[in-house]
Order: C-alpha cells, then structure tokens, then sequence
C-alpha cells in the first residue's frame, strides 16, 4: 500500500462516553417534551377537539 494512503480502521472516530450519555439524556428529554407538548395544545381547543389534538401532536 502507498505510505500516503490510509486504512478505514485508523480514520474512525472513537467513542465517548461522555457523547454517548448526552445524546441519551437529549432523547429521554424529547421523549417526555411530546406529550407534554401535546397537552398544551389539547388546552388550547374545546373539549370536543382535544383528543384530536392529542392524536395530532
């Protein structure tokens, strides 16, 4: 192989448990935003609607 030429296993990223544990509280926390999301808009409109606004958020 040319001394230039590099393989994939020596350009790979390596993993961070720091990364790893943050991008798993970020997607805890999206997971809990949605339905609280979803409630508020559920205030927003009539009884009638609010289930229908729970489906749609």
């Amino acid at each position: 192989m040319p001394p230039g030429i590099t393989t994939l296993a020596a350009d790979a990223p390596e993993l961070s448990a720091a990364n790893t544990g943050f991008m798993l509280i970020c997607s805890a926390l999206v997971m809990l935003m949605t339905p609280g999301l979803a409630f508020f808009y559920g205030g927003m409109v009539r009884v009638k609607s609010t289930l229908n606004m729970l489906m749609m958020s």
